[in-house]
C-alpha cells in the first residue's frame, strides 16, 4: 500500500510539473526623447514579455505618441521646425541561447507630412550570465551593429528618440 501511495504521488507530481507554466522572460528598456518645454531629454521605460517561437524567445513593443520635432519648408524654401506627437518607435528582439538580436526603428516626418522610418538598426549582444543569474543588463550601443538604415537627407530629425539601456530577467 505504501508503494502504491508513493507511485501515485510521483505520477501526480509529474503531471503537475508538465502543466506548470514555463519560465517568464521579461525585457525592460529605457527610451530617451526630447520635449518642447525642456532642454534635457526625458526618459521612459517600456516592458516586454517574451513568447516562445521556433527562432527563440521573441519580444516586441511599439510606443506611440512620442514627442519629436520635424522640419517643413515655408514658401521661400526655408526650413521651419514644428513639434508633434505623431512619432513612434518599434523595438523587437529574439533571444536564442545567450545571444540577443534586437531591432530598433524610429518613425518621424521627413520632408512631407508622411511618417517614415528615419532610423533603423539591428544589433546583437551576448548575454553570457543570463542563464546563470537569470538577469542581465546591457547598454543599447554595446551590441554589435549588424544592419543600419538612417535617413541622412538634410533637415531630418533621425535621432530624436533613442534606446538607452535594457535589462532582461527570467523568473
Amino acid at each position: 500500500m505504501k508503494f502504491l501511495l508513493i507511485l501515485l504521488a510521483t505520477f501526480t507530481f509529474n503531471i503537475w510539473a508538465e502543466e506548470a507554466p514555463s519560465r517568464t522572460f521579461r525585457l525592460i528598456c529605457k527610451v530617451q526623447y526630447e520635449i518642447l518645454q525642456e532642454t534635457l531629454r526625458q526618459e521612459r521605460a517600456f516592458t516586454m514579455y517574451g513568447k516562445q517561437t521556433e527562432r527563440g524567445i521573441k519580444f516586441e513593443h511599439r510606443m506611440n505618441d512620442i514627442p519629436a520635432y520635424a522640419f517643413e519648408f515655408d514658401g521661400n524654401g526655408l526650413p521651419e521646425a514644428f513639434w508633434h506627437y505623431d512619432s513612434h518607435i518599434e523595438f523587437s528582439a529574439v533571444l536564442s541561447g545567450r545571444e540577443l538580436v534586437y531591432n530598433f526603428s524610429f518613425y518621424n516626418y521627413a520632408g512631407a507630412r508622411i511618417l517614415q522610418t528615419v532610423f533603423q538598426e539591428t544589433r546583437e549582444v551576448e548575454l553570457p550570465m543570463l542563464m546563470y543569474y537569470n538577469q542581465a543588463d546591457f547598454n543599447y550601443y554595446s551590441g554589435k551593429l549588424i544592419d543600419s538604415e538612417v535617413n541622412l537627407n538634410s533637415w531630418v530629425n533621425e535621432r530624436g528618440v533613442q534606446i538607452k539601456n535594457c535589462s532582461m530577467d527570467i523568473y
